[in-house]
């Protein structure tokens, strides 16, 4: 088994350790930033759910909107949970890079 760099970002860091623990002794596949890329559009999803739920609440606020209140509610509910959501995803990562890191070599 080859160590893993802890110096390179801690998800190429997981990715190589995941790949090793399968038993696998090639390269990783070319797409083995998946887990990466759907991160990257689930915070592209968050912030953009975030940024339509504070348009519709400051166009309801100063009248210049005729979405029903419940609507709006509604979305800032949604945009939260979506935040919520992805802050427990990372919380997840975190600690597992930190338990992978604090292995053993």
């Amino acid at each position: 088994m080859n160590p893993v760099s802890l110096d390179a970002s801690p998800l190429a860091a997981l990715n190589e350790l995941a790949r090793q623990a399968a038993g696998h002794d090639t390269p990783a596949p070319t797409d083995s930033n998946a887990f990466g890329n759907a991160l990257t559009q689930a915070i592209r999803d968050v912030s953009s759910a975030q940024n339509t739920a504070y348009a519709e609440t400051q166009a309801y606020s100063a009248g210049t909107s005729d979405m029903p209140l419940n609507r709006v509610m509604i979305d800032l509910q949604k945009a939260n949970i979506g935040f919520q959501t992805l802050m427990q995803v990372r919380n997840k990562v975190v600690t597992a890079y930190q338990t992978i890191s604090a292995m053993p070599m």
